[in-house]
């Protein structure tokens, strides 16, 4: 028996499938030694791959199982089948309600058709679910679900959801996780403070320990729903924005986000090697890393030791490579960590400190823009649909109006959100660059300059005749 929804168990709960197993087993003289009682979805796919039935069947040869219907296998024709036919591998039997024995080869042709049937009516329940959230959304309410963490849902007096609203106890946290990582501090970080100061986690199901982790961390920095609005997709493609206050700016989100891939694309390398460029160093031929090695020469004055840069891809080889998927480069000459260093420094300045440098280094972003051109069509439609209706049948215009005016206010809503943010003002570049020189002449210890290339995610790019060129990225603030 499974049931896995409240409105299954009103309908047919597990009392009349009990019914109707007992009434089957009768009618073909099987004795009822066992139940198995579900509450896992019929779309899981998962069930086909190991469940209760399979344990039985191993543990008692020549078993039979009655289902009370088909879809109470599943509701993808493959899952539905597939359990049926691997308990029957197992050498067990499937009996089912009101069919009988699947060994008889018509009952297994009208069980076949019956779980075709039952995937049809999921599908069509599922696409009448998705038109009813999307036509919700497009209402500008909250559709379904439960909301993201900080927020709360709000609910009109007939109990149906309409928006979201901040959160009073948790809406801090996610502002506080936010304002930690713009400060540039990582999820591991983030996670460790939120367990210090006795915050309780955001998903208890999804840690062992009902702690903080880095995947609570960053599964709320990723949400963009944070920003205030969610997109919804119709089962045709379409979409619809609901909106809702917003806890982080879309532009403090953007900035989060390109810190959190920063740190996977530039973090400085963890290298006990004092070597400024180490995890800025790009190989030119292959884009891989360059990694930082230590050689040494005998002499007689003893052991002196070198310190250069390679491309890691150049020497990787061999059948752990291949599985990591390593690149194959030519890139084989090794470059002196000393020369490298402060050349690469002198063409970092050069570039933190030329307007024009720093201008093309300008992060560009381009906003996501909804398109929602054809719910603004079909609005259009309906509205001139309803003018030429109340001018066939001379409608009064207060009538003609109380029922353009919602059609109106969603055009108009959805006007304004398909239309291009306004570009964001450059800054003043000139007066950045004379900042960064007076700064960056104060550096002269390596930890100070390595903190500076992270801060402006500088990446150097050394080929077969030395450095090529330096790269930056300028955030806009």
């Amino acid at each position: 028996m499974r049931v896995s929804t409240d409105a299954q168990a009103d309908r047919y709960g597990p009392d009349r499938q009990r019914d109707d197993i007992t009434r089957e087993a009768e009618r073909a003289g099987l004795v009822i030694t066992d139940w198995v009682e579900e509450s896992i979805s019929g779309t899981d796919h998962d069930r086909a791959a190991e469940n209760r039935y399979y344990q039985l069947a191993r543990q008692h040869p020549g078993l039979n199982v009655v289902f009370s219907h088909p879809n109470r296998l599943g509701r993808h024709v493959e899952v539905t089948v597939g359990i049926a036919r691997r308990i029957h591998q197992l050498g067990g039997t499937v009996w089912i309600a009101g069919m009988g024995s699947l060994r008889d080869r018509r009952n297994w042709r009208n069980f076949l058709r019956d779980a075709a049937e039952a995937e049809n009516d999921h599908s069509d329940i599922v696409e009448r679910l998705q038109r009813g959230k999307y036509a919700k959304a497009a209402r500008n309410l909250w559709p379904h679900g439960q909301p993201p963490y900080g927020y709360r849902i709000v609910r009109d007096e007939r109990g149906k959801s309409t928006t979201l609203e901040p959160h009073p106890e948790t809406a801090d946290v996610v502002r506080f996780i936010f304002e930690r990582a713009l400060a540039g501090e990582g999820s591991a970080t983030i996670a460790m403070r939120l367990i210090q100061k006795g915050v309780p986690v955001a998903r208890p199901h999804k840690s062992s320990q009902g702690l903080w982790t880095m995947r609570h961390v960053l599964y709320i920095l990723a949400n963009e729903g944070y920003t205030g609005r969610r997109i919804y997709s119709g089962p045709d493609g379409e979409t619809a924005i609901v909106t809702f206050p917003a806890l982080v700016s879309p532009a403090d989100f953007r900035r989060v986000r390109q810190l959190v891939a920063g740190r996977r694309k530039h973090r400085p390398a963890r290298t006990r090697f004092p070597a400024l460029w180490a995890g800025h160093a790009r190989c030119s031929l292959c884009g891989g890393g360059m990694a930082v090695f230590s050689n040494y020469n005998e002499t007689k004055a003893g052991r002196k030791h070198y310190l250069n840069y390679r491309c890691r891809n150049t020497y990787a080889s061999g059948a752990t490579a291949a599985v990591r998927g390593a690149k194959a480069c030519q890139h084989r000459r090794v470059h002196n960590h000393q020369k490298v260093d402060e050349a690469g420094w002198q063409l970092f300045v050069q570039a933190m400190t030329d307007p024009h440098l720093l201008a093309a280094a300008l992060a560009c972003e381009t906003p996501l823009v909804p398109d929602h051109s054809s719910r603004m069509a079909e609005l259009r439609a309906q509205m001139a649909d309803m003018v030429r209706r109340a001018v066939t049948h001379h409608l009064p215009d207060d009538v003609l109006e109380s029922v353009l005016e919602p059609l109106r206010d969603e055009l108009r809503r959805l006007e304004r959100d398909s239309a291009p943010p306004p570009p964001e003002p450059v800054p003043d570049m000139s007066s950045l660059a004379a900042q960064m020189a007076a700064h960056l002449n104060q550096l002269h210890d390596l930890e100070a300059r390595r903190e500076a290339l992270g801060v402006w995610q500088a990446r150097l790019f050394l080929g077969m005749d030395g450095i090529e060129r330096v790269e930056v990225t300028v955030h806009r603030q």
